[in-house]
């Protein structure tokens, strides 16, 4: 019997994940109170499997077993069915057999067969630790609000999972506005967490434990990620020229990486900020993060690149590391194909739905980004519009870490040269 090529294997995962909520969502006891239209259902799983966090219809509407379930699928869809999968077999077999270390090496893109059990004990344990803190530190700022103490310890554990998982769902109508400022500071350090992804948590594991220098990898996410966070929410605090508070401004550069959470309506901004959240939306997360976007990672490159090609190198280079063609080329598909699907997403939206440019670049952006802030196009859209972004979220959520996978294993090698001609530039 024919093995499914990993890729295959995983959408099939995610979709089928996303129909099974769509169908329980219209079953008592998982119905909202004002009922979901089948498009809607499918659009809320959807969102939620892609831990995106755009809605048809507030969270509120739903009674608590439906946001649970709700919160169920984020979780599944955050770290990875698959990572998921593979974690509970080694936490009950205490190993995993050849084939589950190869699928599972496949999805953690960069990993080795020899390393994959020791990565997956620390997502799994990386992920436990930080949303159980997490929920003690939002449940005590739910508490100073004024909340029941059962009432904090669902928010405070709803929102470490949706904040981790870099989901931005919350059963809160104005999400964080007004909340109290250790929730806020919570929510900012949850999407931080998860936004740095599987990879930096085991290079930690691993300098604790042998003193091994960190990665490359490390290295440019963690220093890019400072770097967004301080100038991203620096430079949206300028441009707003005082109208918003500095905190508001940092915990805007923050979420706009793929979280969606706001302690600021983002439709009260001006333009200008608004086009610098949605670059930031674009570059998103890490790799092996719980985040979207195009990754960090690949902007760097890209970013790299270009860099050297203006001042005439010949190679690309990062902190004295020679950073491979093969490597550089990949970036620069992922970075085209993201784009060029950001492109479609957008036409199509403008066609069926009508809305102004910026409105419908943004709803598209942060579709494809899986980062749920929205100028309220998703709760006025269509059933083609919703359908147009459902397919979005999806291209968003699996699109760049299959195409990485596939560029990864297909390698051919070709034995024959050609004349070379030069074309015009510029």
């Amino acid at each position: 019997m024919k093995k499914w090529p990993i890729e295959w294997l995983l959408s099939l995962t995610f979709c089928v994940l996303i129909l099974a909520g769509a169908l329980l969502m219209g079953q008592a006891p998982f119905v909202p109170v004002n009922g979901l239209s089948l498009v809607d259902r499918l659009f809320t799983a959807t969102s939620a499997v892609c831990v995106t966090g755009l809605m048809t219809q507030p969270l509120s509407t739903f009674d608590r077993p439906g946001q649970i379930l709700i919160l169920f699928m984020i979780q599944l869809g955050g770290i990875g069915i698959m990572t998921l999968t593979s974690s509970v077999i080694l936490l009950i077999r205490g190993k995993l057999d050849l084939p589950t270390r190869l699928h599972t090496a496949q999805v953690l893109e960069g990993v080795r067969l020899a390393q994959v059990p020791m990565v997956l004990w620390t997502i799994l344990v990386y992920t436990l630790v930080v949303e159980f803190l997490g929920t003690l530190v939002l449940a005590a700022g739910f508490r100073l609000d004024g909340a029941s103490l059962s009432e904090s310890l669902y928010l405070g554990c709803f929102h470490a999972v949706s904040a981790f998982c870099n989901a931005g769902f919350s059963p809160l109508d104005q999400s964080l506005v007004q909340s109290h400022v250790l929730v806020q500071t919570g929510v900012a350090l949850l999407i931080v967490f998860g936004g740095l992804g599987a990879y930096i948590a085991y290079d930690c594991v691993c300098w604790c434990r042998d003193r091994r220098r960190p990665s490359l990898h490390s290295r440019v996410t963690l220093l890019g990620s400072l770097v967004l966070i301080t100038v991203g929410g620096g430079v949206v605090y300028w441009l707003e020229q005082g109208r918003i508070s500095l905190a508001d401004a940092f915990f805007l550069a923050i979420t706009a990486r793929t979280a969606g959470f706001y302690t600021l309506s983002p439709d009260l901004l001006q333009p200008a900020a608004l086009v610098l959240i949605m670059f930031l939306m674009l570059i998103g997360a890490a790799p092996g993060s719980t985040g979207g976007g195009m990754k960090l990672t690949t902007v760097f490159l890209v970013a790299a690149a270009c860099i050297a090609a203006i001042r005439g190198r010949n190679r690309v280079v990062a902190f004295r590391r020679k950073l491979g063609p093969d490597l550089v080329n990949r970036a620069f598909v992922l970075f085209a194909c993201y784009l060029m699907a950001v492109w479609f997403s957008t036409l199509l939206l403008l066609f069926f739905e009508g809305a102004d440019l910026l409105t419908t670049l943004f709803e598209a952006i942060s579709a494809m980004g899986t980062v749920g802030l929205t100028l309220g196009l998703t709760a006025e859209a269509g059933t083609t519009g919703k359908l147009v972004l459902i397919g979005t979220m999806l291209v968003g959520r699996l699109g760049p870490a299959l195409l990485a996978m596939q560029m990864c294993r297909l390698v051919v090698v070709s034995h024959i040269d050609y004349p070379e001609e030069q074309i015009i530039l510029g």
